[in-house]
């Protein structure tokens, strides 16, 4: 008879904890949550586990969408390598929470309490691509690629700025009505040669200087003066 009054006793109070909230270390738990858990000094352990990649559901099996794990291993290759933090199952993959602003790059940039900034915190380079592929790079060392992942610097100066283009690149400054450039060319361009190109495209002259002085101008016209601005001259010196 007794065990008869504790089987009905246990049915009863499941039915109870089916139809409501439960609560733990509280007595009224939250209505909007299923499990409310209350402690001032105490929190939830999530299960920690080892994850191999982001594409590898192992080593949990069968893993349920939304289901939420803290990673502790360091693995895998980009981009499907993990390290330590949390991660929950997309239904295909492992996406890793965002635990604090140095994870994510921010629209408003990141900061370190001086400074907005976008870029890395560690000693990786900072690749920018459009459309899933590199277009630039600003390596480690400070040296910037467009159009290449490696900025040739072979000869060791402290910053290098490398254009690449497979046959021609070119660096353009120009203003409202005004256009100088830098170009290299595999076949010539403006009816030079293969090679290095510098001038201006615009009807405009070019001139050397050193020491903030100009030193040598070509007028738009092809004359050539050394120390003066206006040859009359093909050769004015």
């Amino acid at each position: 008879m007794k065990n008869i009054f504790y089987a009905i006793l246990s049915l009863s109070l499941l039915s109870l904890v089916q139809a409501q909230n439960v609560g733990i270390g509280t007595s009224a738990p939250d209505a909007s949550a299923r499990l409310d858990v209350s402690d001032t000094q105490r929190g939830i352990l999530i299960p920690r586990v080892a994850l191999s990649a982001t594409n590898n559901a192992a080593p949990v099996a069968g893993p349920a969408t939304s289901l939420l794990v803290y990673n502790t291993a360091t693995a895998g290759t980009a981009p499907n390598n993990v390290w330590p933090g949390y991660y929950y199952w997309d239904g295909t993959k492992w996406v890793r929470l965002i635990d604090n602003q140095s994870d994510d790059w921010r629209l408003d940039g990141n900061t370190n309490g001086v400074l907005r900034y976008i870029g890395t915190n560690d000693n990786f380079d900072f690749p920018i691509r459009t459309n899933g592929t590199e277009k630039m790079r600003v390596t480690t060392g400070g040296n910037v690629g467009i159009g290449t992942a490696t900025p040739e610097n072979s000869e060791g100066w402290d910053r290098v700025l490398d254009v690449y283009g497979a046959n021609y690149s070119k660096i353009i400054a120009t203003t409202s009505n005004i256009q100088s450039g830098l170009w290299s060319h595999n076949t010539g361009f403006y009816g030079a040669p293969a090679g290095g190109i510098t001038g201006t495209r615009s009807n405009h002259p070019f001139s050397l200087i050193t020491n903030g002085t100009t030193r040598v101008t070509v007028t738009a016209g092809g004359n050539v003066g050394i120390g003066t601005t206006a040859p009359w001259e093909k050769l004015v010196v």
